[in-house]
């Protein structure tokens, strides 16, 4: 059902028009492929969220990788036990699943500069587009050189009370909403220290929607892509420090 939703001919025009509002947003530099071309959301066997395609994209008329669309239902998440297996961390309560538990377990980004995070749209029930309103967690450990627990780093697009007032009462967001960083350096400098890294996505906001997002990978061999990261805003609590 879910898959039918997402194929459909208005969410993937949705998905066109907000894939446009972020090539507006990068001055026309980052392009993505006409989604004509493209083959449709798939579930793929073994991740613990819902659906995926794949866009490729070009920046300054160069490839630039693809953009990974990932469509979320509640408690899905892109972890995986490739670093962390279980027992190793300590996973609060409200992250286990007895399910797939590793779908909470941060990954690393190695051979990434940085990684950017497009908050598209999200789905009603009944298939009906919610423009711009996107609520992810962004799950890190407590220390990256002695990790001992799972812990929050910070919202990616909506904080998660924010997104369950507006898709609750079906308040329109009608401002383009920002492109952020999961992974990358403080300060975009390799000096600034390096923040999430491992990291995984999670949906736990206390909704029952459908959450589409994308992520394109920066990697450290292609530093004509690196400008890609001046378009996106570094997580506020990092900010803060």
């Amino acid at each position: 059902m879910v898959l039918e939703q997402l194929n459909s001919e208005e969410v993937i025009e949705v998905l066109d028009e907000t894939l446009a509002g972020f090539e507006v947003l990068t001055e026309d530099n980052l392009i993505f492929a006409d989604l004509q071309n493209i083959e449709p959301f798939k579930q793929i066997p073994g991740k613990p969220y819902t659906a995926r395609m794949s866009i490729p994209a070009t920046y300054h008329g160069h490839d630039a990788g693809e953009l990974v669309v990932v469509a979320f239902r509640p408690g899905d998440g892109t972890g995986d036990d490739s670093v962390f297996r279980p027992g190793q961390l300590i996973i609060p309560k409200h992250y286990r699943h007895k399910e797939n538990p590793q779908r909470v377990f941060p990954r690393k980004k190695g051979g990434l500069r940085a990684e950017l995070f497009f908050p598209l749209f999200s789905l009603y029930p009944n298939g009906a587009p919610f423009l711009g309103g996107v609520s992810l967690e962004e799950l890190v450990v407590d220390d990256p050189q002695n990790p001992m627990s799972l812990v929050k780093g910070w919202d990616l697009g909506l904080p998660s009370e924010n997104y369950a007032d507006s898709v609750l009462g079906h308040v329109l967001i009608d401002s383009m909403p920002d492109i952020e960083l999961t992974t990358g350096h403080v300060d975009h400098s390799p000096v600034g220290g390096r923040f999430g890294d491992p990291h995984a996505i999670y949906f736990g906001a206390p909704v029952e929607m459908t959450q589409v997002a994308g992520f394109l990978a920066i990697p450290e061999n292609r530093p004509d892509l690196y400008d890609l990261k001046l378009h996106a805003k570094m997580p506020e609590q990092l900010k803060e420090k």
